[in-house]
């Protein structure tokens, strides 16, 4: 199986799950919330029974106080006895009677014995028709029960209905009994097969939800085991990929070293021909008064050989006069009148001319004395660490090591130094910087027969500007993304190495300063240079 076809199934393996786990949920929420609402149903339902049987209960009391009183009264009348206690207690007992009849058959709400009573109706067909029974009975004489009831309040006794009363209670006693006897025992065996039907309800949701957690469990151990064994198997994928990124990464580093390597190189090159440039325009430089000094070095020693063979002859007349030979004296001072140099203005000629040939000679070892001077500031060898120096100084060092390039590509340079403030910096990396774009700049404007480049120093805000501008053909749009890119150049290939701006944009950024340009095509391009002048200067972060 492949890497991917194991990442889509340990993808989709969660979804499964969790898809089977919600179902498994819902299943065993569904069971425990439809036992719970049965519970209530129930409990509801035994609620009505309890209200039920309670007021049955009532209610067979009530008939028999009925009829205790009903017939008491009866007996009382043919005894000449005072009957009216009695038959207010029948009243009272025969209306509670009445209500509690009604309030079980139909249900309802009713005042009874001074409190709100709601019931629901009869829906058993059981107990309907055990109390249809009742109704059956109580039916024929309920008006006449109630009209005795009434007459009694008003303090009236009709002794017939009183007897017809008695005689109809006597005849439905037994059977009215019987049906409130059989209507509680009836609410009391309903409300056991309820529980009987609840507990088995109970016991039949608590094993369905037993086989629901079951299943859950065997398929959630099934699949913890199935996905074990997946991030087992993806994990020695992974291990395994990992030694492979790891022998990646190794080649990755050599790759990295052999490129800093050659980067290093590169850079190394670049320097490298920074230096040439410095020392072809030295020697290009020197070669002018090393010539002309070197050409007076020769006439003086043709001239002191002159003059050495002059002394020596003029002391050669003098040994001849001391030593009294005055002919030979004479013959000497004749061939010395005749030799070069030999009267005395011809002698002071020399002489004034020798020492032309040494100013000149000391003139050319001036020059050179500075452009050694010019070199050594360009490069700032004996200048490791930071130095407050004046950026003019080293553009005019740089633009010393470039003035062969100006000769022979006839292009004129108009600078215009300003009054700077010091900076603090790196002298010779800043030298490399200048140089880099006046060298960019004359590579640009070769090829134009009034090829120019304009050098401008300024002092802004709190900056050192040094603007390099040329009236070259531009930079291309399409490079100008990259122009600071390292091993970018636009030159030919072979005639570049793309590191020159790389390499001052970094010198500039490690100065805390910045290197931007402005270019047109066709009429030219001007680099900006801006580094922060000393007095205006922070602390560089660590």
């Amino acid at each position: 199986m492949s890497t991917n076809e194991h990442s889509g199934e340990l993808q989709e393996a969660p979804a499964r799950r969790y898809g089977e786990l919600i179902v498994y949920a819902a299943i065993f929420v569904a069971l425990v919330s439809s036992l719970f609402i049965f519970n209530i149903f129930l409990s509801r339902r035994s609620q009505q029974d309890a209200a039920q049987l309670f007021y049955a209960t009532r209610q067979q009391r009530t008939w028999q106080a009925t009829y205790t009183h009903l017939y008491n009264v009866y007996l009382n009348l043919y005894a000449a006895k005072d009957v009216s206690g009695e038959l207010k207690s029948f009243a009272v007992s025969v209306r509670k009677f009445d209500q509690l009849t009604t309030l079980i058959q139909k249900g309802g709400t009713v005042e009874y014995d001074g409190s709100t009573v709601s019931v629901e109706p009869l829906a058993e067909p059981r107990l309907t028709a055990i109390y249809d029974s009742l109704s059956s009975y109580w039916t024929p004489g309920r008006q006449d029960m109630l009209r005795l009831a009434a007459d009694t309040e008003r303090g009236q006794i009709d002794t017939i209905l009183v007897s017809t009363m008695a005689e109809y209670a006597v005849r439905v006693n037994t059977p009215i009994i019987e049906a409130t006897q059989n209507f509680v025992v009836g609410l009391g065996q309903l409300a056991e097969e309820r529980v009987s039907n609840l507990q088995r309800i109970q016991i039949g949701a608590l094993f369905l939800c037993l086989l629901v957690f079951a299943l859950m469990a065997i398929r959630l151990t099934t699949s913890l085991r199935k996905r074990d064994s997946l991030i087992r198997e993806n994990t020695r994928k992974i291990l395994d990929q990992n030694e492979l990124i790891t022998q990646e990464k190794n080649k990755v580093d050599q790759l990295l070293v052999q490129v800093q390597s050659a980067q290093r190189h590169l850079v190394q090159s670049e320097k490298m021909s920074a230096i040439g440039q410095m020392v072809a325009g030295i020697a290009h430089e020197l070669n002018t008064p090393i010539g002309y000094v070197s050409s007076n070095v020769a006439l003086v020693q043709e001239r002191f050989a002159s003059i050495s063979t002059l002394l020596e002859n003029s002391l050669g007349v003098q040994e001849s006069i001391f030593a009294g030979n005055l002919e030979e004296a004479l013959a000497q001072m004749q061939h010395i009148s005749g030799a070069t140099n030999g009267t005395i203005a011809e002698l002071q000629e020399t002489v004034s001319r020798t020492d032309q040939l040494f100013t000149g000679a000391n003139t050319g070892l001036t020059q050179m004395t500075n452009l050694v001077r010019s070199m050594r500031n360009f490069s700032r060898l004996d200048e490791a660490e930071k130095k407050q120096v004046d950026i003019n100084e080293g553009i005019r060092s740089s633009m010393l090591m470039v003035g062969h390039m100006l000769k022979d590509k006839n292009v004129e340079v108009y600078a215009d130094y300003g009054q700077l403030p010091l900076t603090d910096c790196y002298p010779a990396q800043l030298n490399q910087v200048f140089l880099n774009l006046i060298v960019n700049a004359i590579h640009a404007v070769e090829q134009r027969p009034d090829g120019a480049v304009e050098i401008k120093t300024i002092s802004q805000d709190r900056w050192v500007v040094v603007q390099i501008k040329d009236n070259g053909t531009g930079i291309p749009l399409e490079a100008r993304d990259k122009i600071f890119d390292p091993f970018f150049t636009t030159k030919p290939v072979g005639q570049g190495t793309g590191l020159g701006l790389s390499i001052a944009y970094d010198i500039i950024s490690q100065h805390r300063g910045q290197i931007t340009f402005d270019s047109e095509i066709g009429k030219g391009t001007t680099f900006t240079v801006k580094i922060p002048a000393v007095e205006f200067m922070t602390t560089a972060p660590a």
